[in-house]
């Protein structure tokens, strides 16, 4: 064995030269500085260290929930405070300057009624493709109806004629 032993160990006690993220230490030992531990021990150790890691993670978990609780509080303060000052803000612009107040409102009408407009010009654009596309429709019906009428004209002319050719062959 060389002088140097590598152990995995679940003992925080040992001289750590890094502690991973599970918990579990790794220590470096000259061969002169290992002692022996009996299961019970080892077992003892482990135990308390899973107590103490339980212990830690019910801290942590009550941190968290005193912590997120102040932050709801917080979100609920900004909130309130956010909303007095639009009010204010409003209040002082209708004080201070009602034409202000007043040119705001009629810009957002004036929005809303340019945006109603464009709504407006996009349906009528949508519609008028509709009606172009139905009327195309409509004239490649009516040119093959009337190809249609042309070929059962042919037809019927081509039926009378061979049932004229055929009166004439059985007569002579």
């Amino acid at each position: 064995m060389s002088d140097i032993l590598f152990i995995w160990f679940t003992v925080t006690a040992v001289r750590t030269e890094h502690l991973q993220p599970t918990g579990v230490a790794v220590a470096r030992f000259a061969a002169s500085d290992v002692v022996s531990l009996n299961q019970q021990e080892v077992h003892q150790m482990d135990t308390e260290l899973l107590l103490d890691r339980r212990d830690e993670q019910v801290g942590l978990k009550r941190e968290v929930c005193l912590l997120q609780e102040e932050l709801a509080e917080s979100r609920a303060e900004r909130e309130e405070l956010e909303s007095r000052n639009r009010a204010l803000n409003d209040r002082l612009c209708q004080s201070v300057c009602p034409s202000v107040g007043l040119s705001l409102h009629v810009e957002a009408e004036q929005r809303e009624w340019r945006r109603r407009v464009r709504e407006g010009r996009e349906r009528e654009a949508r519609q008028s493709l509709l009606i172009h596309r139905l009327q195309n429709k409509v004239v490649e019906y009516r040119e093959r109806c009337q190809r249609l009428e042309l070929q059962l004209q042919d037809e019927n002319t081509q039926l009378i004629n061979t049932e004229v050719t055929d009166t004439t062959h059985t007569t002579h």
